[in-house]
């Protein structure tokens, strides 16, 4: 259109952001003018030139669908058959290497299927034919876990659909980023694999078991779940942060960390969480069949407990959780157990 702006002055977009309609949610930003201008003269014609950025999120009000992660059960009996009868031999399936009695065991298997080959993930199926037991220094039977709780049963075949990850806006900031986590405990992994009472070298480091510098639970976060559930457009948004691990007393203190991916501390849960009913949380079908421990009392059923990355107040190889009541469990759990929700929290460019 003609130019109306005096000379001496830069024409600025005035119009409606364009939209398009895809799998992806667009943004345009606004890329320069169709020549370089340094004054713009009237009775002529300038073309912006609008540089279209694909957003690999949906945002609804305080809410954000990003990344993908096995999740729901898939209900579909004939689509159930079709896959146990393509993916029938487990020799072909990845072992989790979980542990029982203190040691790795191969007991517990998963197959990622991409049926349409459009390089995502639609399903997760799971088998083993031995129990994972809530806590790893633990046999395998009925009595110490929760899988046959959760309805899982020994040499079936469970297939989990990989579904859009549901993550709650913590705090949204001025520079267009947001701490989210997520609405539902998406697995159930243990901290660490020990319960020292003394400081001891591994994962790179030196202090005690319930130390998040050095927790397996970290490495969980930043390497196996942030590999798996975000693709190479979804990584492109995600911070990496300084994560501040100090605490009180300063005894359970380890270095801060520069993750992409954390646990919440106490104190964060603290600020974000003023009302326990908003802390409360379930888990999904897939973290049910890793053994999640799901309350099934009358008060608070259907809810779960889950971890924070603070170390117990109190005792050398337990850290802090968040109870199914939505209170913090000061004197923590103990770190070998494998039944208590991981509700992963990062920080995304909106």
């Amino acid at each position: 259109q003609q130019s109306t702006y005096k000379e001496g002055t830069i024409p600025e977009y005035k119009g409606e952001t364009p939209t398009r309609e895809s799998d992806y949610n667009y943004s345009y930003k606004f890329k320069g003018w169709d020549s370089f201008i340094s004054i713009a003269v009237e009775n002529k014609t300038y073309i912006a030139q609008y540089e279209q950025v694909a957003i690999p999120y949906v945002r609804i009000d305080n809410k954000i669908y990003f990344g993908s992660y096995p999740q729901e059960l898939e209900g579909d009996e004939s689509k159930i058959l079709s896959l146990n009868s393509q993916y029938n031999s487990l020799q072909s399936w990845n072992i989790y290497n979980y542990y029982y009695e203190n040691s790795p065991k191969s007991f517990m298997y998963y197959k990622d299927i991409d049926l349409d080959l459009d390089g995502k993930y639609d399903y997760r199926g799971v088998c083993f034919n031995s129990y994972r037991p809530y806590n790893i220094n633990h046999e395998s039977i009925e009595s110490m876990t929760y899988q046959d709780e959760n309805e899982f049963e020994l040499n079936t075949k469970y297939w989990f659909k990989y579904q859009p990850i549901e993550w709650d806006i913590l705090k949204e900031y001025e520079s267009d980023e947001a701490l989210i986590i997520t609405n539902l405990m998406i697995d159930s992994q243990e901290f660490y694999l020990n319960c020292d009472t003394d400081k001891f070298d591994h994962n790179g480091g030196n202090g005690y078991s319930n130390n998040y510098e050095l927790s397996n639970i970290r490495i969980w976060l930043n390497q196996t779940f942030y590999e798996n559930a975000f693709s190479t457009n979804d990584k492109k948004i995600i911070n990496t942060k300084t994560v501040n691990n100090s605490q009180t007393p300063s005894k359970y203190s380890s270095n801060n960390t520069e993750d992409k991916i954390k646990l919440l501390s106490s104190e964060e849960y603290g600020f974000y969480y003023k009302d326990a009913e908003k802390a409360k949380a379930k888990g999904t079908g897939y973290a049910k069949s890793q053994g999640l421990w799901v309350n099934t009392s009358i008060v608070n059923t259907g809810f779960s407990e889950w971890m924070l990355r603070t170390a117990s107040y109190n005792c050398d190889y337990n850290f802090c959780t968040v109870d199914s009541a939505g209170t913090v469990n000061g004197n923590g759990q103990n770190v070998s157990k494998t039944c208590y929700g991981i509700r992963p929290a990062l920080w995304i460019k909106l």
